[in-house]
């Protein structure tokens, strides 16, 4: 997740560059993700609100065009500092993307933090670029409040609107989802969002996180639950299932 009021990627060229110089697949290979699948949007190819966004396709000779520019208007330097947490696999995840930058201009700092640090720098916009876990929420009119520009407040005030998009279309795309029940406009509304984020590139896609339920065969119900009117409810929700349907075969 880049910051979009933070040198250097309160300039679009900024980001654009970092994001035709990630290679999704390598990094889900270098990195040892395992099974998961690249993404270039908050939407999972999977779902039926999603479209492709146009988010930029690694191409090291366009990151190293975009790189230039960069530096044109920063005295020769592209450098920045990107945070993750204190565990192995994040460690790993930031070696594997600095040694991409690295290759076509751009330096990467890397700076290890504890969660609470990270969470408090995020709200606050107290960060230019970090690792970050988001998205794909079972309705996706959740996930617009990590990117509504309403909600994107100038540091150090608080926002939720972490990256500090702001987007006229996107602003318009989102009152026009939430003005209608008709899922046609939703549909067209969410593809025009899609769109703008790829474009505008406030997050440096890399891959979505596959959950699952494991489970002993004497544990029953673990996924099988039931709305208050009857209907089922959803497998999993953001990682998490309800407890309370759930009972032991003895």
């Amino acid at each position: 997740m880049l910051n979009t009021t933070a040198a250097p990627f309160d300039d679009i060229n900024a980001r654009l560059a970092l994001a035709y110089a990630t290679d999704q697949r390598a990094f889900i290979r270098d990195s040892g993700a395992g099974d998961v699948d690249a993404v270039d949007s908050p939407i999972s190819p999977g779902s039926k609100w999603y479209i492709e966004s146009g988010y930029p396709r690694y191409d090291p000779e366009r990151a190293r065009q975009f790189v230039a520019q960069v530096k044109q208007k920063h005295n020769g330097q592209f450098s920045f500092t990107i945070r993750g947490w204190p565990d192995d696999i994040s460690r790993i995840q930031l070696k594997v993307l600095k040694d991409q930058w690295k290759a076509v201009g751009i330096d990467a700092n890397v700076e290890i933090d504890d969660n609470d640090k990270m969470l408090i720098w995020a709200v606050t916009g107290n960060f230019q670029a970090t690792l970050w876990y988001q998205f794909d929420s079972p309705d996706p009119a959740i996930d617009t409040t990590w990117f509504n520009p309403a909600l994107a407040k100038k540091p150090p005030e608080w926002a939720l609107n972490f990256g500090r998009v702001t987007d006229s279309t996107i602003s318009t795309a989102i009152a026009d989802m939430m003005s209608t029940t008709d899922e046609r406009q939703q549909k067209t509304a969410w593809g025009m969002i899609q769109l703008r984020l790829g474009s505008l590139c406030p997050y440096i896609w890399l891959y979505q996180v596959k959950s699952g339920a494991i489970a002993r065969s004497q544990v029953v119900n673990v996924t099988k639950w039931t709305l208050p009117d009857g209907a089922r409810g959803l497998d999993l929700g953001g990682g998490a299932h309800p407890l309370h349907q759930v009972w032991l075969r003895l």
